[in-house]
Parts: structure tokens; C-alpha cells; sequence
């Protein structure tokens, strides 16, 4: 398994697309089981923010949706504490 990962790395690290290799490394570094939905959305935005091509307007769905959540969560931590 670790052989494995060892030349997928390489292979990747070999690759042309700069986004795909930040990509990979973080997915390498963070495995997406392991993360939570929010962390790896918060991760995306700031990718794709840093995008030249990025679609604009969905970019601004995206934050809000992170903010409109986060502030859900803030409102119940209050409600709990």
C-alpha cells in the first residue's frame, strides 16, 4: 500500500496542472473520510477563489452557504452553553 502511494504521489507531483497537484497533496495529506464537510468546502472556496477561471457567481453561492452554516453552528454552541 505504501509503494502505492509512493509512485501515485510521484506521478502526481509530475503532473503539468498546478491545481490538480494542490489538490492531490491536500486529498494525500487529509483524506476526505477523515475531514468533515466544512473543512474540505472551507478548503475549496480558497482553491477555487485563487482560480482565474473560476465561475464568479458560484463562488459567492459557496461562501455564503459556508457563512450561512457557520452561523447556524454559532447560534446552537449559544443556545447550548
Amino acid at each position: 500500500m505504501e509503494e502505492a502511494k509512493a509512485l501515485t504521489r510521484w506521478n502526481l507531483e509530475n503532473l503539468n496542472s498546478r491545481n490538480l497537484v494542490k489538490q492531490a497533496n491536500h486529498a494525500l495529506q487529509l483524506p476526505l473520510h477523515r475531514s468533515t464537510d466544512r473543512l474540505t468546502a472551507e478548503w475549496s472556496i480558497e482553491a477555487h477563489r485563487k482560480r482565474g477561471d473560476a465561475n464568479q457567481i458560484l463562488l459567492e453561492f459557496s461562501i455564503l452557504d459556508c457563512k450561512m452554516v457557520q452561523s447556524v453552528f454559532q447560534r446552537d454552541l449559544r443556545d447550548i452553553s
